[in-house]
């Protein structure tokens, strides 16, 4: 685009002079209706429990996250994002724990929305709390099988949309799942509002994840989602559940 104006004619300041105009002209806006605050929730844990590597945060039992949630509600914020941390007893090499209808994420679903029907509920899709080696996929001779952890990946949405999860953002980053998920919840009839891949880097296991400086694969990525009808992506970064 070209411009055939220049200083002093065109003086953007003016644009700035005082708040109104600047709300005026402004083309976005953020509020607490933008927002979306996650929330860890533990397995047989009794009240809440402190993150020592994230100040201020704090994991929280099946039932004081419904307080917590009455809190988040107060502050105008109607979004949560959900991670669960099951019981290590329950993790194995294959995260089947993952596609139990009755697992600790979708019993939250389930109590949450009974409690609060209109709030909006993210479920994260990946493996990695529910495999005992903390990947993110299934593996076969020490290296994730990409194909082979997109069907588990499909069952795995398909509880979590039972269980009344309005959005699902997978974070595996498995080549392939977008669509694979997309399809089955469709065939499924499930109206899932919006669908985005959340793509997460934790410590121990970051093989399977983009880097931020890698900024031309994060945008291939995000148009292949695009592509294949997936209509936001967000980029978040978190370091320990």
């Amino acid at each position: 685009m070209f411009i055939d104006r220049k200083f002093p004619k065109t003086r953007l300041r003016r644009l700035r002079a005082n708040t109104h105009i600047a709300e005026l002209v402004a083309e976005s806006s953020l509020s607490q209706k933008d927002l979306i605050q996650p929330l860890f929730v533990k397995e047989n844990l009794v009240g809440t429990e402190a993150i020592e590597s994230m100040p201020g945060i704090s994991r929280f039992s099946e039932d004081s996250i419904l307080k917590e949630i009455e809190e988040v509600l107060e502050t105008g914020i109607k979004s949560i994002a959900l991670f669960p941390v099951i019981d290590k007893t329950k993790k194995d090499s294959s995260g089947k724990e993952a596609i139990n209808k009755s697992n600790l994420i979708c019993n939250s679903i389930r109590k949450i929305k009974d409690r609060f029907p209109e709030i909006v509920i993210i479920a994260d899709v990946a493996l990695d709390p529910y495999t005992d080696h903390g990947h993110d996929g299934l593996l076969v001779n020490g290296y994730v099988d990409n194909d082979l952890t997109l069907d588990i990946l499909k069952s795995q949405s398909l509880v979590l949309a039972e269980a009344g999860a309005d959005i699902l953002a997978p974070s595996d980053m498995m080549d392939g799942r977008i669509g694979h998920i997309r399809e089955a919840l469709e065939d499924a009839d499930y109206k899932i509002q919006f669908y985005f891949p959340m793509q997460q880097n934790i410590i121990q296991n970051s093989m399977d994840h983009l880097e931020m400086q890698s900024a031309r694969l994060i945008i291939l990525e995000a148009l292949l989602n695009l592509h294949i009808r997936c209509p936001l992506t967000i980029k978040m970064k978190h370091y320990m559940r």
